[in-house]
This record gives structure tokens, C-alpha cells and sequence, in this order.
């Protein structure tokens, strides 16, 4: 995806270019101990930075924007509680080695770096979030946005007021203003929620990024109609990156890739219509 998209008082967004990576999502569930989960973790981080490698290393003078799937690094909770989940695949965000690797990563491509991982923050004790995060081309973190509505973990609705005194409405819907311009992320499942689209793009949001780990061409609970809407209605550019695939978790026809790029008015621009690793929707 290209978009020279301007905004009031702001100078010219340049040209720039967005890539769905589309990975296989390999989960974390068998692993029997922290060191067991974060070897299946860094086999992952060695394959993106193969990925990364072929992306980065064609030919442009645009900036590049990189998207993972969401559920990319640990796969999601199945039968974990709360207190294994946290002690065997949560990390921090900044501060585990992981991220450091993947701000590593995002310097090392230079590129920014989309990506999506279970968190445990040690403000919130007890409590891990799905959390959707961008990484500038110098590895700093650029955005961070915990889902607010979910299905596993926790959310920040769950300790909202807190939430609001510690975060501000900055750290509930954040928008990240850049030189690619007004980002946002949503994962998954939110797609389904009209409200927490609006809610970034009231706040600025020119272009939503998607990590998403869903059915990729099927109109289950509207998937695909949803994303198009959100688009349209929203006004924006939405970059959705699905997995391709999953591996040592439930059933691996669950995600089926065609991942998507649509327009502001919820046109597709790209698709990688197929299943498995792929790049080609940008």
C-alpha cells in the first residue's frame, strides 16, 4: 500500500509502503516451562528476520512498514490459568529480551515494525493483556495499544477508572502522529466492534493496522465484511495481516492468510490470496 494522504497544518506525508507479512503462527501451549515457550519464541524471531531480509531488501526509497499477525509470537491461552499463562509466556513490553531482539530487528531492516504478544506489565500485577505494538525504524516504541475488548486475559475496561489515572485516554486509544502520518492498531476479533474503530479515528487515525489471527476469506461472525466497513466508515486506510497457518495449537485450519490491505473506502487493494507464508499483499 502507497497513501499520500495529507492532514491540516502538517506538511506532505511522503510516499510509503505497507507489507502484510503473513507468517505461520507457532504457539507456545506445549512447551512445559518458560524456557521451553521462549525457544518456540526466538525460532519464530529467527524466521522474521529472515522475512524482514527479503522485504528490506528490495529496491525502494519509500519507508517501509512491516505487519505481523496477531498471536504471531505465543499463540494464545487455551487451558493455561492466568498465573501459568504470565509465568510461561508473557512478556514486557519494553524490557523482555524478545522485544529487545525485535527492536534489534526494526533497526537492523530498518523498518517499522509491527507486531502483537501477550503482556504482563508489572504495574498491573496479576494481569496480562494482548498487546498490539509498533517499533520506529530506530527500534524505539512508536505506539501501544492494549485490546480493549477481548475474549482472553484481561482488558483495560476491567480496571478502567485506574486504567484512565495511570494511562490517560492516550494510553486507552492511542494514536501514533509519525512522519507515515496518524497510526493506529486494533487486533482480531476487535474488527467486530464498530466503536473501538471510531474511537481511533476520532482521535486522529488516518491508517488502522489489522494484526489479526481469523478465517482470512470466509464471512464467519462477518469477518471480511467487517473490515471493509470499519474502513469505509472510518475513512481510513485499514492494513490487515493475518496468519497464514498454526502450529502446536488448536486446529490449523483456523487461519487461512488473505491478508488485506483496503482503501478509505474499503476497496481491496491487495490481497495475498492464499494460505501459508507470504508477502505479497503491500
Amino acid at each position: 500500500m502507497t497513501t499520500d494522504a495529507t492532514a491540516p497544518a502538517r506538511a506532505r506525508v511522503p510516499l510509503w509502503q505497507a507489507t502484510c507479512m503473513q507468517t505461520i503462527n507457532r504457539s507456545v501451549n506445549r512447551a512445559a516451562s518458560r524456557d521451553e515457550a521462549m525457544q518456540i519464541v526466538h525460532g519464530s524471531l529467527d524466521r522474521w528476520d529472515e522475512l524482514l531480509g527479503f522485504v528490506a531488501g528490495r529496491p525502494s526509497r519509500m519507508p517501509r512498514l512491516v505487519l505481523f499477525p496477531e498471536f504471531n509470537l505465543q499463540g494464545f491461552p487455551v487451558r493455561e490459568s492466568t498465573e501459568e499463562w504470565i509465568r510461561k509466556a508473557c512478556l514486557r513490553i519494553p524490557g523482555s529480551p524478545e522485544i529487545e531482539r525485535l527492536q534489534a530487528l526494526a533497526q537492523k531492516h530498518r523498518v517499522w515494525l509491527g507486531a502483537n504478544a501477550y503482556e504482563a506489565p508489572d504495574e498491573w500485577p496479576g494481569m496480562y493483556f494482548n498487546c498490539s505494538f509498533l517499533l520506529d525504524p530506530t527500534g524505539e516504541i512508536a505506539l501501544k495499544y492494549r485490546r480493549v475488548s477481548t475474549e482472553q486475559g484481561f482488558s483495560p475496561h476491567d480496571v478502567l477508572e485506574r486504567y484512565l489515572d495511570r494511562h490517560g485516554i492516550e494510553g486507552l486509544w492511542p494514536v501514533a502522529r509519525t512522519a507515515l502520518g496518524n497510526l493506529a492498531m486494533m487486533p482480531c476479533g476487535e474488527i467486530l466492534w464498530p466503536e473501538t474503530a471510531r474511537c481511533l479515528a476520532l482521535r486522529g487515525a488516518e491508517v488502522i493496522l489489522h494484526p489479526t489471527s481469523d478465517h482470512g476469506q470466509t464471512e464467519f461472525m462477518a469477518w471480511e465484511s467487517a473490515k471493509r466497513t470499519r474502513a469505509a466508515e472510518n475513512m481510513v486506510y485499514l492494513v490487515s495481516a493475518n496468519a497464514g497457518g498454526i502450529e502446536g495449537g488448536p486446529p490449523s485450519g483456523q487461519n487461512t492468510g488473505h491478508s488485506k490491505i483496503f482503501d478509505f473506502q474499503g476497496r481491496v487493494l491487495a490481497d495475498t490470496q492464499s494460505a501459508g507464508e507470504s508477502t505479497r499483499a503491500h
